[in-house]
């Protein structure tokens, strides 16, 4: 994975493109956001799957990643409970790089965790459960309407963009208060 991280990095060469690399076992299905709770997982993670900071350095160095997305406890998909962020974990990632964290599989983390993660070097948050489930409830309630009107694929679209934003709208309102 080194290697090819490596490769993207400098196939980007001095382009103004970030490359984000994932150190660790992020537990999850980050492609099954909407369905049955069988896609469900434990909201404590197995620390196996943590991101070990002893690799931080090395992995950096060796990458040349400008973003590092770690697994402290966060993951892909819904979680069966509340999410345990390991803030030690998370705490002895940041002192060791000084790249901006990254949380994938933040839907379901509660707003004050997040605020509290940018206090250790977390500048990027992926929020792709939440997200999904609103578009596909969205194309799910608005299709029929929306084939009785001829096929009006260029409205039944704009519904989708609307519930994307207003995702995205309540989500920065809720990080900024």
């Amino acid at each position: 994975m080194v290697r090819s991280v490596h490769e993207v990095v400098l196939d980007a060469g001095a382009s103004d493109i970030v490359i984000e690399a994932e150190l660790g076992g992020l537990a999850g299905d980050e492609d099954k956001a909407f369905g049955a709770d069988v896609h469900a997982h434990p909201a404590s993670v197995h620390p196996a799957g943590l991101t070990d900071p002893g690799q931080v350095l090395e992995f950096v160095y060796r990458t040349g990643a400008q973003l590092l997305a770690v697994a402290v406890g966060n993951a892909h998909g819904r979680y069966t409970g509340e999410p345990r962020l390991h803030w030690d974990v998370l705490e002895d990632i940041a002192s060791r790089t000084e790249l901006p964290l990254v949380l994938h599989g933040a839907s379901g983390i509660p707003a004050a965790d997040l605020v509290k993660a940018t206090s250790m070097r977390v500048g990027k948050v992926n929020f792709n459960t939440e997200l999904r489930t609103g578009i596909l409830a969205t194309l799910e309630a608005e299709t029929t309407p929306h084939r009785a009107d001829g096929e009006n694929l260029q409205g039944l679209l704009g519904r989708w963009g609307s519930s994307a934003g207003a995702f995205a709208g309540a989500t920065l309102d809720m990080l900024s208060r």
